[in-house]
């Protein structure tokens, strides 16, 4: 194999991220030397849908240019709900969980089918959706909402609708986190978690969302950074383990792309490093690696598999074996430059019918799992609204998306409603000493984030106000199962994300 398509095979096999808004030095000499195949982009590289329809065109074209044999294939993980990556100018579809507890699997087809409707607009043809684990762990501080259900059988249901209106599109769906990210209690992000479960008791329960997925012939699927030991006795993770390609190749008859989480997590950067990941991933029949951030790893990364190829046969024989797989990916989903302009008309044509539907679908979600007290309230009420600041609960959350419009809602509907809001930082005496005068109000909302146990501020102040008066009602603002830390609440809803539309259908159901 003569030098350059040596490169190309070998760069095929990397999905990279860089910096920036336009095409830098960076991700230009990954494309012009290296020929990665893919290329995966986050906030920092989206302001609005014209400027990543012209940076995804500039990327094409300087892959066409250097002689690519298939076009660039771009991702994103546009799940919707919590985690999203396209904000301004783009519909706020529900996430998982919001359409899981509607019951209704066709808003899972439709809500991901509009989603991937506006991806493939701008140019991106590969989400790195949907979420197939199985939130089975109330604690879990990565999965949460982003999982259709705590039901191994209805996130199956789910999944496969998600996974088919995704693909509708001319877009790449990707079963996520596999065998199963959902009963852990450690965010992988952070540190390894291990889950001790074995291979049968995994095919009877967390496997069924993914099965179901494959069975729609989902393009693609990612493995996690999940310690099973009872499967991998190597003490890889799953994101590594020859053992769990072989379970998915020959177990589930998984015939497409297997890619991994990033390889830049501190589950595998702390632990094994990032370049060795990558090495014993690729050799474990891995088709892509991902590393999404630094360009000194991804540049020594792609070296040392080049070198590898050279010297180890068995090593370039495998190589030569995934990149099948990965060329026919490419080509089943890759789409070369557009050189039209984005229509602004087409755009908020789009955006206005997916905004329908993601009402729709809100209303139709099951956000009330208590309503007592004196509800519905009034509008002429006197409202106290207990609050925290918003802030990064996992890593695979976006600083720049975590405004939360809350107190905007409640001012439409109580202009005199007044707001203390608490830092999660602040001391639990500093904060506890602000709560006077609560007899000057008739009811008080109390909103959580992400409730970590009976010692975190937000379950001290909840119980302080309970001490106070019986009336509080309660918003999860992101976990739903914040009610375990919430003990004898009457009014309890959970929207299961902070978006704006999901806010206004959660804030409507306390009032007249």
């Amino acid at each position: 194999m003569e030098e350059q398509q040596l490169r190309k095979m070998v760069g095929r096999h990397f999905v990279v991220g860089f910096d920036g808004l336009v095409v830098n030095d960076h991700i230009r000499k990954m494309i012009t030397q290296y020929y990665v195949g893919s290329i995966i982009l986050f906030s920092r590289n989206i302001q609005s849908p014209q400027q990543v329809f012209q940076l995804i065109s500039d990327l094409q074209q300087l892959a066409e240019d250097a002689g690519y044999d298939y076009p660039l294939l771009v991702s994103v993980d546009q799940e919707n709900g919590v985690i999203r990556r396209l904000v301004n100018g783009f519909s706020q579809l529900p996430g998982a969980m919001a359409i899981g507890s509607t019951g209704q699997v066709q808003n899972a087809y439709d809500s991901y089918q509009a989603s991937a409707d506006e991806l493939a607009t701008v140019g991106i043809h590969w989400n790195l959706a949907p979420v197939a684990d199985v939130n089975n762990n109330p604690a879990n501080p990565v999965i949460g909402v982003r999982s259709f259900s705590d039901s191994f059988e209805r996130a199956a249901d789910f999944v496969a609708e998600a996974v088919k209106g995704i693909q509708s599109q001319h877009v790449a769906a990707t079963l996520k986190h596999f065998p199963g990210h959902g009963d852990t209690a450690v965010d992988s992000h952070l540190s390894l978690p291990v889950i001790h479960h074995d291979a049968a008791y995994l095919m009877e329960n967390e496997l069924l969302p993914f099965k179901a997925g494959i069975a729609t012939e989902v393009a693609s699927v990612m493995l996690a950074h999940v310690f099973f030991p009872k499967i991998e006795t190597a003490g890889l993770p799953a994101s590594l383990s020859a053992k769990m390609v072989s379970l998915l190749r020959e177990d589930l008859r998984y015939e497409g792309v297997i890619v991994t989480d990033c390889l830049e997590m501190k589950a595998i950067a702390d632990e094994i490093g990032t370049l060795r990941a990558t090495n014993i991933a690729l050799a474990n029949g891995v088709d892509i690696a991902m590393i999404s951030h630094t360009e000194a790893l991804q540049t020594a990364a792609i070296e040392q598999v080049l070198e590898n190829v050279i010297t180890d046969k068995s090593y370039l024989q495998q190589l030569v074996s995934t990149d099948q797989t990965i060329k026919g990916f490419l080509a089943n989903y890759g789409v070369w430059t557009n050189h039209q302009m984005l229509s602004d008309e087409l755009l908020e044509g789009k955006k206005y019918r997916h905004t329908q539907l993601a009402k729709a679908i809100y209303q139709q979600s099951d956000m009330v799992v208590k309503m007592g007290g004196k509800t519905p309230w009034k509008t002429t009420d006197k409202l106290l609204v207990i609050s925290f600041e918003n802030a990064i609960f996992s890593n695979v959350e976006d600083a720049n998306h975590l405004t939360v419009p809350l107190k905007e809602i409640i001012h439409e509907k109580v202009a005199n409603a007044v707001f203390q809001t608490f830092s999660l930082m602040e001391s639990p005496e500093t904060a506890l000493a602000m709560l006077d005068n609560l007899d000057n109000y008739d009811h008080i909302l109390f909103t959580s984030f992400n409730i970590k146990n009976e010692a975190d501020l937000q379950g001290q102040i909840y119980c302080k106000l309970r001490q106070s008066t019986a009336d509080v009602a309660g918003i999860a603002l992101r976990n739903p199962y914040d009610s375990r830390w919430l003990p004898e609440i009457e009014t309890y809803i959970t929207p299961f994300e902070f978006t704006e539309a999901a806010l206004r259908v959660a804030v409507a159901k306390l009032f007249v």
